[in-house]
């Protein structure tokens, strides 16, 4: 857990323009609690639903499992991939990310 730790935080200053950059960076993960990220009602409804399962009985998820189970192949990849598009199109970001390796 440590080493996942350092290598987070090497990151950081990996990423940064600079070592300043970075240490505002870092100082801003302990100090900026004003401006939390805004989510819309239906991605804390897919938090909320996330969290909730993880505490439902193990009979349910045997049940759901044995159900999905029995759908055609076909039918299980469509709704897997609409799940997947869901959750991207719900939580992912906007718009195109620059490629980190720009910047070399």
């Amino acid at each position: 857990m440590l080493t996942f730790e350092f290598v987070c935080l090497a990151w950081v200053f990996f990423r940064a323009d600079s070592l300043s950059n970075g240490a505002a960076v870092i100082a801003r993960t302990f100090t900026g609690w004003d401006k939390l990220p805004s989510f819309g009602w239906l991605a804390l409804l897919a938090i909320a639903v996330g969290i909730g399962l993880q505490y439902s009985p193990a009979a349910w998820s045997e049940r759901l499992q044995s159900g999905v189970s029995r759908w055609p192949w076909v039918v299980q990849g469509a709704a897997f991939a609409l799940v997947l598009f869901f959750i991207v199109g719900l939580l992912g970001s906007e718009g195109v990310t620059r490629f980190i390796y720009m910047g070399f």
